[in-house]
């Protein structure tokens, strides 16, 4: 029963009835202070950061011993306390390598949204013929009288995905063969009454569409988009720019032959997925909604039909440095010819796709599809 009152609230949340959802999270609180799930969801009700952090704290207070609850408390601390020589007025580069708070207005009010940025590796330099192998603390009856709206997507959202939605589906029922190998995972909901987002989730080298099923599928379902992984990998490992994408595009065909889909598709790759991401934007700019590049080694020059296209790059700290230039580089170049950036940069991560990584994906997602 509690699981069920829960996730109608986190549905009230996604359709923006945030009091609905408020007084169900009241109730399953009152029952049980322990509930972490509930306690995030109920904080990403808050109006102001303020409320957030006192309500974080209270949630401290009845579990003292939680490790999630401690990080992000820490982290919500962190991002409110200014920074040394800083005023409050002061705005920051547009490419600044640490942590960062932007607002983003939602339909009620604005609130913080922190954000952070994933991983890269160098892969061979790519031509015409583009080789992409890649190498005092208040009670909970205090809380739930205080007025709610708001959200702290980043930080709150992806440990709740963590907890609730966090395993993938078998994978075998949906892999089929021709005329490539590849992954496809259709909603329960769905229905041919209106077109579905499509998600194509492109892996790294020498993996296949499996990997980005596992990394996807479990958010598909609730997120509401078709997921097609297909495997572009040959014998090496890798695979070229032209190749790959004439076996996107079968794979596409068949999949929008069966379903119905929106004409424009959202694409996300890792590493060297990263980089056929791009090439592929570049090369049909109007078959693309959005692209998340997450830790690409190379990087290509924005196609001047591509400008307004937004993109999501996201590069590890601890990665390649090579790769962190160029990545600066690249949403610098893409920012010039007219596209929608949202650069991260994340502090202490390698070469891998972390569970910041795929929250700022998903929220990418929602966004490109409002």
């Amino acid at each position: 029963m509690g699981e069920d009152a829960l996730k109608s609230a986190i549905d009230l949340i996604h359709a923006g009835q945030r009091e609905s959802a408020q007084r169900i999270l009241q109730s399953l609180l009152k029952v049980d202070s322990h509930n972490i799930p509930a306690w995030f969801w109920y904080v990403e009700t808050c109006a102001t950061a303020e409320q957030r952090l006192q309500i974080l704290e209270t949630c401290a207070k009845c579990n003292p011993d939680n490790t999630q609850v401690n990080s992000v408390l820490r982290a919500l601390r962190k991002s409110l306390a200014p920074a040394s020589g800083q005023t409050k007025s002061e705005t920051r580069p547009p490419y600044d390598h640490e942590p960062r708070v932007e607002w983003k207005a939602t339909s009620t009010t604005a609130a913080p949204t922190i954000q952070e940025p994933v991983a890269t590796q160098p892969t061979a330099e790519l031509h015409p013929q583009r080789d992409v192998t890649a190498k005092k603390p208040r009670s909970v009856g205090a809380l739930i009288i205080w007025p709610m709206a708001g959200v702290l997507i980043a930080v709150f959202a992806l440990l709740i995905y963590d907890l609730i939605a966090a395993t993938p589906a078998d994978p075998a029922p949906h892999r089929f063969t021709q005329p490539i190998e590849y992954y496809l995972y259709v909603p329960k909901a769905y229905a041919p009454t209106r077109a579905w987002p499509l998600f194509i989730g492109i892996h790294g080298s020498g993996g296949t569409g499996l990997d980005c099923w596992n990394l996807w599928q479990p958010y598909a379902e609730r997120e509401g988009f078709i997921l097609l992984c297909p495997t572009l990998s040959d014998s090496s490992g890798g695979w070229f720019q032209n190749a790959g994408e004439a076996n996107t595009w079968a794979v596409i065909n068949q999949v929008v032959g069966q379903y119905k889909v929106k004409p424009r598709f959202f694409l996300a790759g890792f590493s060297a997925g990263a980089q056929f991401v791009q090439g592929f934007c570049f090369d049909y700019p109007g078959a693309v909604q959005a692209v998340a590049v997450l830790s690409a080694g190379n990087y290509y020059q924005p196609s001047g039909a591509s400008g307004g296209i937004p993109f999501l790059v996201v590069i590890g700290g601890s990665d390649d440095p090579v790769a962190i230039n160029g990545s600066v580089q690249f949403a610098q170049a893409l920012a010039a010819n007219g596209s929608g950036v949202s650069y991260w940069l994340l502090p202490g991560v390698g070469h891998e796709v972390t569970s910041k990584t795929k929250q700022l994906t998903i929220d990418f997602f929602r966004a490109a599809y409002k």
